[in-house]
């Protein structure tokens, strides 16, 4: 994955899906965030915490994206 983005759209989406994760998760793979960017310019970050998961969107300049 390739991308060209914004500081603060960056810090904005990882900021709100670490929300969703535990301080101390039971499980190490619960305390990451998972960062998409497809073909379309859309940069998405998840995080869950099994209870709860947030997912947010936004926009960037992708240039090789994950398939």
């Amino acid at each position: 994955m390739k991308l060209s983005i914004e500081q603060s759209k960056l810090a904005e989406i990882l900021e709100t899906a670490y929300f969703a994760i535990s301080p101390k998760p039971t499980d190490p793979i619960l305390g990451n965030i998972l960062l998409i960017a497809n073909d379309d310019g859309i940069v998405s970050a998840t995080g869950t915490n099994l209870n709860l998961t947030i997912h947010t969107t936004t926009t960037a300049n992708v240039e090789t994206s994950v398939r």
